[in-house]
């Protein structure tokens, strides 16, 4: 990311525009970084969320696999 700003920065300031303070490039950088770290934590969660295995209920409950979908183009929505 930080490398990526910097070329951008540079490329800005070739073509003889003002670019941005350290400051900034700073603060861009550093909350870009929180907002990929705060997504790869999201993304951890996510798989290990899928990881889990059915496991059979207990004596005298039973469990009924439903699914279901939505298109908010349509605005249509779908169960089974």
């Amino acid at each position: 990311m930080a490398l990526w700003h910097w070329c951008a920065q540079k490329n800005v300031v070739r073509e003889g525009e003002r670019g941005r303070t350290t400051d900034i490039l700073a603060y861009m950088i550093t909350a870009q970084a929180a907002e990929f770290e705060k997504l790869t934590e999201k993304e951890k969660g996510m798989k290990e969320q899928r990881r889990m295995k059915w496991q059979r209920s207990e004596e005298g409950w039973v469990k009924i696999n439903t699914d279901g979908a939505f298109d908010a183009m349509t605005n249509q929505a779908l169960a089974s």
